[in-house]
């Protein structure tokens, strides 16, 4: 839910859906005999904040005051999804493979992706799902999400792409 709630938002932002609304906050009755309705949510029928909560925190923190008129799709194609928001004049970049639709995939696998064009010489990679199985197990928001600093070299960026989706804000 987490990895698909950052994927499903970007691609609608980018295709100009100007408004999206999460389904409820809460899962609903366990039992709802909704799937969608009892599992949709971002905190659990027990109040437990889940994954894709911290998710949407994450997306919302990392993309605020980006310019919405100017989201760029820079890869829509060989599996890996590349999409350019412009924030206080920077680019932040979110990235992720379709490793669903990747024949070739396995559990653990990468798969490589190269953002071009980049004035700057480093970059800060985001996962954008917590490094934890569950939400219940995250105590620290600020220590939740794996980041990795990654060199710009010839104004590109090098990156090894697993399940998760992440951020790329340039330095």
């Amino acid at each position: 839910q987490a990895r698909w709630l950052v994927k499903d938002y970007v691609f609608h932002l980018a295709g100009g859906v100007e408004k999206i609304f999460w389904l409820a906050l809460p899962d609903g009755a366990p039992d709802t005999s909704d799937l969608l309705a009892r599992n949709g949510g971002l905190i659990t029928f027990g109040e437990t904040k889940k994954l894709s909560y911290y998710t949407y925190k994450k997306t919302a923190e990392i993309l605020s005051g980006s310019d919405w008129t100017n989201i760029q799709t820079i890869q829509d194609s060989g599996d890996v999804q590349i999409y350019r928001f412009i924030k206080n004049g920077d680019p932040v970049f979110v990235v992720w493979w379709d490793y669903f639709n990747d024949p070739t995939y396995i559990p653990g696998m990468a798969k490589q992706a190269v953002i071009t064009d980049v004035q700057g010489s480093a970059a800060v990679l985001t996962e954008a799902v917590p490094i934890f199985a569950s939400g219940e197990e995250v105590t620290d928001y600020n220590t939740a999400f794996r980041a990795n600093i990654l060199m710009v070299k010839n104004g590109t960026v090098s990156l090894n792409l697993r399940e998760t989706p992440v951020f790329v804000e340039i330095q």
